[in-house]
């Protein structure tokens, strides 16, 4: 949701009291991890070129 919604709906004067107020739960925490974690390192290739598979 973007903040700007979520500040108006709320009636804050300002972004910082979202920042203030709203708080990551894990699910969040752990998905924005595997998808950083997923452009920062790439799934290693086979020698074909396409992505390993565990056999």
């Amino acid at each position: 949701m973007p903040e700007r919604a979520v500040t108006r709906v709320m009636g804050w004067s300002s972004s910082a009291m979202a920042g203030r107020y709203q708080h990551v739960v894990d699910e969040v925490r752990t998905d924005v991890a595997d998808r950083v974690g997923g452009l920062v390192w790439e799934a290693p290739q086979s020698e074909e070129g396409g992505p390993e598979t565990a056999d």
